[in-house]
């Protein structure tokens, strides 16, 4: 979905669409974004809508076929949400649009990337989940076993499992993968679970294949490593795969699909799924 044609289409059903002026606020202000610019403030300046519009627009045109309505309808019902909630919808689908499914880029762009970019989201989306720090933890949750193991254990070996313990409970890792537990149904998981195999023949759960794609962002951030997926061979049994975080996986499943049951748990968090 192209943000310019939406913008266009809203100009359209209140006949104040005018190509000749289009194109004389674009020499004026050329560029990329030259076009969009001159219908946004054609919309504005004829009071066709306000400056809230555009972000519902990007939000739109990101999730259009995974959110109830058009776009008016979306704009009434994201009216009702408090400032910080609208302004992590929008700030999050601003992000996932520009840089993964903008029609300029979204063509060119390495599937790998895509993936790395929609776990960038999930993870700024889960941000919010209760953290706790080291401490905190340590002295409010920790178990009496697993302080009495830790008596038991010479010092690094002591702060190595007190740190696994804590990752375990708090770590970004265990907020990541509650966005596939909860905000995916089903139907959903089972599609991914499809998609993932361990070349080791391992069973594969979902929050493995969580774990390979959080895994994936990780290193790209941490590490400049980025695993390319393979193109697959046609008519080949040939199973192509590459390491993750030192696993050898298969990922059969095509990107799109993967981003569009991502979009559906995104949409779902926010309460605006179709």
């Amino acid at each position: 979905m192209n943000i310019d044609s939406i913008l266009e289409n809203l100009l359209k059903e209140k006949n104040v669409y005018n190509e000749q002026e289009i194109q004389d606020r674009m020499k004026i202000w050329p560029g990329r974004s030259a076009q969009r610019n001159a219908l946004y403030n054609i919309g504005l300046a004829e009071n066709v809508f306000d400056e809230h519009i555009v972000d519902v627009i990007i939000l739109y045109a990101a999730f259009d076929n995974k959110i109830s309505g058009g776009v008016n309808d979306l704009y009434e019902k994201t009216k009702s949400f408090d400032g910080d909630t609208f302004e992590k919808l929008s700030n999050l689908s601003r992000f996932y649009y520009t840089q993964c499914k903008d029609p300029d880029l979204f063509e060119k762009l390495d599937p790998s990337f895509k993936l790395i970019i929609m776990s960038s989201v999930i993870e700024s989306l889960m941000s919010s989940e209760k953290f706790q720090e080291f401490d905190r933890w340590y002295f409010r949750e920790c178990a009496v076993i697993i302080k009495e193991k830790v008596q038991q254990k010479n010092l690094d070996d002591a702060i190595k499992y007190l740190w696994q313990e804590y990752k375990s409970k708090h770590g970004a890792y265990q907020r990541f993968k509650k966005f596939f537990e909860f905000y995916l149904s089903e139907e959903e998981q089972q599609e991914l679970l499809y998609g993932f195999r361990s070349l080791n023949n391992k069973a594969v759960d979902i929050n493995d294949i969580a774990k390979w794609l959080y895994q994936m962002r990780s290193d790209f951030v941490h590490k400049a490593e980025c695993v390319l997926l393979p193109e697959p061979l046609p008519n080949s049994t040939i199973s192509l795969g590459h390491v993750i975080g030192g696993a050898p996986v298969n990922i059969s499943i095509d990107v799109d699909h993967i981003l569009s049951i991502f979009e559906k748990g995104f949409s779902r968090y926010f309460k605006i799924l179709t």
